[in-house]
């Protein structure tokens, strides 16, 4: 396994520890929009040699009330994409990726998300990987280079089928600042390190919406390291 795919396995491990919520605490009558809304989300994961992978997505979304909680119905109205030129075949998948299926997204009456669609289809990492062997192919790529690609294309799967997106519970609704979390790595090899998450997130003041939220995810083993981040933003249309 290589220091890559070693790292991404063991982020696998702690799908629990980043689909957390903040803490839960009380909470007032949830502020239902009557406007449609316009949610934003930009991944960034780096890569081994340097560069980073940047994904931004935005959807155009409403609110409307079932049961004692709310339904939000929408579709995405925006991507971007920045990867190495290396990896722009790959990237041309990511901008043709819808992700509609996210929606309808249901919320309690507390304010957590309690269901969400399906990002990611299996489909699309069918496809990237087909395109991937075919640059290997028509480029002649060494053995190191060949290596080197599929490190880089676990690492766009990862960014886009990652534990990241894992939608935070109260992420609509905040419950509080944020929360931090910190836990030990154990290799077989005698090697150790940590893994971390922090999640921060402001509130809207009159709505108690969210107004900005970041997730941030970090793995240190020995000399390497791996960070991953993303960012929300909720804003009127």
């Amino acid at each position: 396994m290589t220091r890559v795919s070693r790292r991404i396995a063991l982020g696998g491990s702690f799908a629990g520890l980043i689909g957390l919520a903040a803490p839960v605490m009380a909470t007032s009558k949830l502020h239902v929009p009557r406007e449609p809304m316009r949610l934003s989300r930009t991944l960034i994961r780096g890569l081994s040699d340097g560069n980073r992978i940047e994904v931004r997505r935005d959807w155009q979304f409403a609110f409307a009330s079932q049961g004692s909680g709310l339904a939000i119905t929408g579709h995405q109205i925006n991507v971007e994409v920045s990867v190495p030129a290396k990896l722009e075949p790959i990237a041309t998948i990511e901008r043709n990726r819808v992700t509609d299926g996210k929606f309808p997204i249901l919320i309690d009456g507390s304010g957590l998300i309690v269901s969400a669609g399906e990002a990611e289809l299996a489909a699309h990492v069918d496809r990237a990987i087909e395109v991937a062997q075919q640059m290997v192919a028509r480029n002649g790529a060494s053995t190191a280079q060949q290596q080197q690609l599929r490190a880089a294309l676990a690492q766009v799967q990862a960014a886009g089928n990652s534990l990241l997106d894992r939608l935070p519970r109260d992420l609509l609704f905040p419950r509080n600042n944020g929360f931090a979390d910190r836990r030990p790595i154990n290799l077989p090899d005698g090697r150790s390190g940590v893994f971390e998450v922090i999640y921060s997130v402001t509130s809207q003041p009159l709505s108690g919406l969210l107004d900005r939220a970041e997730r941030r995810v970090v793995t240190r083993i020995g000399d390497t390291e791996q960070i991953s981040s993303e960012h929300w933003e909720l804003r009127a249309i």
